[in-house]
C-alpha cells in the first residue's frame, strides 16, 4: 500500500503488524476521508446544495471512520490524534456546509458558547447535529469490539446445553474461553 511504513498486512480492514504500520495505516484512513470533504463541497457548492453535503458529512463521513475506532488500539501512539485531526476537519467542513459555527464559543454569538457547543456534539435524538466526535468514543469502541470478539475465540456452551465451537481455539489459553466473557 502506497503510504504505509512499517510492516504488516490488512485482514478484513483491520492493520496487523508492528507499531508504524498500524499508525500509518490510520492516518491513510483518516486521510482519505479528509480527502473526500473539498471535493464533495466543491461538487455541491456549485449546485446550492449546502444541506445535502452536511447530510453527507453526518451519514457518510463521520462512520467512515467507526470501523476504525473498534478495532485499532486508541492508546497506541499517534491514534487519537489521527481521530482528531479528522475529527476537526469534519467539524469544519459541517461549518462550511451550515454557513454558521455551532462550535463558535465567543460571547457575543449566544447567551451560553459553551453550553452551545456541547450541545452541538450531541445525537440528533438528542437535539445535536449528530457528529460523534472519534476522539471521544474511541475508547468505548475498542473495548466494545474486543468484548464482541473475544469471547467467540473459544468454545461455548449454550444455554440448552449445546456446544458451539470457537473460530480461535488456540487463543483460548490466552485469552480464556468464550463462557469466561458470557453473564
Amino acid at each position: 500500500m502506497a503510504g504505509v511504513v512499517g510492516r504488516g498486512l490488512v485482514i478484513a480492514g483491520i492493520p496487523v503488524g508492528d507499531a508504524d504500520f498500524e499508525l500509518s495505516f490510520v492516518k491513510l484512513e483518516v486521510g482519505g476521508v479528509i480527502g473526500l470533504i473539498d471535493p464533495i463541497h466543491t461538487l455541491l457548492g456549485t449546485i446550492n446544495a449546502r444541506g445535502h453535503a452536511l447530510h453527507i458529512h453526518r451519514l457518510s463521513f463521520c462512520h467512515r471512520l467507526d470501523y476504525m475506532t473498534q478495532v485499532i488500539n486508541p492508546l497506541a501512539d499517534g491514534v487519537l490524534a489521527a481521530f482528531k485531526d479528522a475529527d476537526e476537519a469534519l467539524r469544519m467542513a459541517v461549518v462550511r456546509a451550515m454557513g454558521i459555527s455551532p462550535y463558535d464559543q465567543t460571547a457575543g454569538t449566544c447567551v451560553d458558547p459553551a453550553l452551545a457547543c456541547d450541545r452541538a456534539d450531541l445525537f440528533v435524538r438528542n437535539k445535536g447535529i449528530g457528529l460523534p466526535r472519534h476522539a471521544g468514543v474511541c475508547f468505548a469502541a475498542f473495548d466494545g469490539g474486543i468484548k464482541l470478539t473475544v469471547p467467540s475465540f473459544g468454545q461455548r456452551t449454550l444455554e440448552d446445553g449445546s456446544i458451539l465451537p470457537g473460530l480461535a481455539e488456540h487463543l483460548v489459553e490466552a485469552v480464556g474461553t468464550g463462557d469466561d466473557f458470557v453473564n
